[in-house]
């Protein structure tokens, strides 16, 4: 909603990922299917409007969201390939992007957080580029084994989750985690977590997480 395709795709599909030597403009539902171009100088100027438009909108609110589309369509253009590669970590354009939108929140409304998803491709911190400090990454689980607490399972990406909660707690002042506790196979099928549940939170909280949110199931009548 802060650069909808349906608004800019046809006209400026510059704004939107180059992927396979073409741009990525979406059929309609942008968060499965467009990422935008995060080192166009126009895609941060109208993410920055609407941003401090939202604000103005809902000035009672604290936290205000800058993230990546759900899908895996990063922008591959030289430019933010470039980024990304002295970041070491897609997370390098993204926040590099957020900082920038972040620095005009702080300008125009001061103590307004900026939250930004650190999830799937961008989950690995960045070698860098440091979040600000009104700047709240927002490590997502998603891929995890949840049948163990992260720091104990040996599965290969709690390993590597378990070492971007610290890599990003070093290099964060607020640091919010969105975790999982339904089995997205089969909603109403109980998930085998229940001996995991304290140990991941008591992680969470020994690693410099702040916020902490568990995200349920609202699709089943259970729930």
């Amino acid at each position: 909603h802060l650069l909808p395709s349906s608004v800019y795709g046809k006209s400026h599909p510059e704004y939107y990922a180059l992927r396979g030597g073409h741009r990525v403009i979406g059929n309609g539902d942008d968060n499965f299917t467009v990422q935008p171009c995060l080192t166009n100088p126009d895609v941060l100027r109208i993410v920055t409007s609407n941003v401090l438009a939202h604000i103005a909108r809902d000035s009672d609110a604290a936290y205000f969201g800058v993230s990546q589309n759900d899908n895996l369509k990063y922008c591959e253009c030289p430019n933010c390939a470039a980024v990304d590669a002295e970041e070491e970590s897609h997370a390098g354009t993204m926040i590099r992007f957020v900082n920038a939108v972040a620095e005009a929140v702080d300008r125009a409304y001061p103590g307004k957080i900026v939250e930004t998803l650190a999830y799937t491709y961008t989950r690995k911190p960045p070698k860098l580029t440091k979040p600000r400090a009104n700047v709240m990454p927002c490590v997502c689980s998603y891929e995890c084994d949840f049948s163990r607490s992260f720091d104990e399972s040996r599965y290969p990406v709690n390993v590597s989750f378990v070492d971007d909660i610290r890599g990003w707690s070093a290099i964060s002042q607020k640091l919010y985690v969105w975790d999982y506790v339904p089995d997205f196979g089969n909603y109403p099928a109980p998930m085998a977590n229940v001996y995991a549940l304290q140990g991941n939170v008591k992680f969470m909280r020994d690693n410099g997480a702040t916020a902490y949110f568990a995200q349920g199931d609202r699709q089943g009548s259970h729930a």
